[in-house]
């Protein structure tokens, strides 16, 4: 018996890590350009975002088939493994549900399923803490309790140069989309307490956008504990600038990864995101 990890590809491993870290990754499939896909299997994210600047299509995202839960929870009863599964926030995919009926039709009771209330590498860093906890010989109640904790510290902000995706993607008007393009409006965006993605801020310009959310990190404070993951989409220009403002405002950031995320995110963002996802200090 032992515990098994799963999560989807909207945490943006590579194929390289998931090996190194043993754990088990649902692909979220993907409609682009009449075309099916699988996010991190067929499609890689520089291929993802050419293809997005290429034209007017919208890519759609999807849930995995009901079989693959089940599948995958049959394999785990028959071996008499504990499965920790932490997915996509539920008020951005309806995953989580399907998970839980899946749970019900396999009728396996070692099965934890967590909402991460959170997205990209948000994920992420819960995943890491949940394999660190494992590879230590916790127990699955232990990790799964820690990782309840934890992700109510998960935070992520980002910002981007475009509203044209969350126009396709029906998160944003037409209407609401043109004001703010002509008020040169670019918006921040952070993940609620129930995974819920909103307007934390509205500055004008790029720029301020990204001193936004530079200060807003310095205030909130980070819990070096554990890694810092600086983001972005196709482009990681105005993530670096994003880097250099925290630098100047007194916490270093020089040597953290800046990664690309995947289309699950991606989708609704466009090219030149940037953003940043960290634990904030426990207070």
């Amino acid at each position: 018996m032992s515990i098994k990890i799963l999560t989807d590809s909207g945490s943006d491993y590579e194929k390289h890590e998931i090996d190194e870290k043993n754990i088990d990754v649902i692909p979220i499939p993907i409609t682009f350009k009449g075309r099916d896909y699988l996010s991190g299997v067929n499609l890689s994210k520089a291929d993802f975002f050419a293809l997005l600047e290429e034209g007017d299509d919208f890519p759609k995202t999807a849930q995995p088939s009901p079989q693959v839960f089940i599948d995958y929870f049959e394999e785990a009863k028959k071996n008499g493994d504990e499965v920790i599964a932490i997915m996509l926030s539920g008020s951005l995919s309806g995953m989580l549900q399907t998970m839980h009926l899946c749970k019900e039709t396999v009728g396996y009771d070692k099965i934890h399923i967590i909402d991460s209330i959170s997205a990209t590498v948000g994920m992420r860093l819960l995943v890491d803490n949940a394999v660190k906890l494992r590879d230590e010989g916790k127990s699955a109640d232990e990790i799964v309790s820690e990782t309840e904790s934890l992700k109510k510290r998960v935070r992520l902000y980002a910002t981007f140069p475009t509203l044209k995706y969350l126009v396709k993607g029906g998160r944003l008007s037409r209407f609401e989309a043109s004001a703010a393009t002509l008020a040169r409006i670019k918006p921040v965006i952070t993940i609620g307490s129930e995974g819920e993605v909103f307007v934390c801020h509205k500055g004008v310009g790029i720029k301020r956008s990204i001193d936004y959310m530079a200060q807003a990190v310095i205030d909130e404070g980070i819990d070096t504990k554990y890694p810092v993951f600086p983001i972005y989409s196709g482009d990681p220009s105005n993530s670096k600038i994003m880097l250099e403002k925290i630098s100047e405002k007194g916490f270093d950031l020089d040597g953290a990864p800046l990664l690309n995320i995947r289309p699950t995110i991606g989708t609704y963002v466009g090219v030149g995101a940037a953003g940043i996802v960290y634990i904030r200090k426990n207070k």
